[in-house]
Parts: C-alpha cells; structure tokens; sequence
C-alpha cells in the first residue's frame, strides 16, 4: 500500500484494494478503475505497473495460511450511527458517526 500511495490506487480504501489484490495473485484479475481516476492533473490517462506476478508470488507464499487476520482492534461500522455505550474495545473505528446521547438536564425535549 505504501508503493501505491501516489498512484490512483491510493483513492481506493485500504480494506477493499486489499481484497483486490489477493483477488488479482489468486485468480488473475485486475480490478477496473473508474475513468476519472485513471487521469492525472492534465487530465491525460496514467498507465499504472503491473504488479500481477508479485501478488500472485504473494498469494503462492501465503496459499496454506489464512493471509488476512482478524483482530479487534479495528472495527468498521460504515455509515452506522452510535452513541458511545454502543462501543467495544475497539481502538480504530472505519466509519461510524458518533454522537452524544441525550442529556434531558441539558434539553428538556418531548416528541
């Protein structure tokens, strides 16, 4: 991911161009970007490297093993509203939008 930093791979989140690369080692298949993606600040096309053979070196090295771990650490709670008591022990949190619960001291609000 770090090599891939200033190309428009970068615009794709980490979880998900990881998944593409082990799909691209395993199968053979090289993921399609969006066409604007693929244009620099000229708005010429960038041809990105092919980097085929070294993630399927990858995925042959890791073939017998399960090459992703699963920790909880990490937690993606895409576009999920939350109050903090909703919260694990999570240090890293992909996505939630976290608000304050209601304090009726502070707002005496009835519905």
């Amino acid at each position: 991911l770090e090599v891939e930093a200033p190309c428009p791979y970068n615009s794709i989140p980490y979880d998900y161009r990881m998944s593409q690369m082990w799909v691209e080692g395993t199968l053979g298949i090289v993921p399609q970007l969006a066409p604007k993606i693929m244009l620099n600040e000229e708005g010429e096309n960038i041809t990105l490297s092919d980097n085929k053979a070294m993630f399927t070196r990858w995925a042959n090295t890791w073939k017998d093993e399960e090459p992703y771990k699963f920790t909880k650490a990490i937690h993606n709670y895409a576009a999920t509203n939350l109050i903090p008591r909703h919260l694990g022990p999570e240090y890293v949190i992909h996505g939630a939008k976290l608000y304050s619960p209601w304090d009726p001291a502070r707002h005496e609000i009835t519905l």
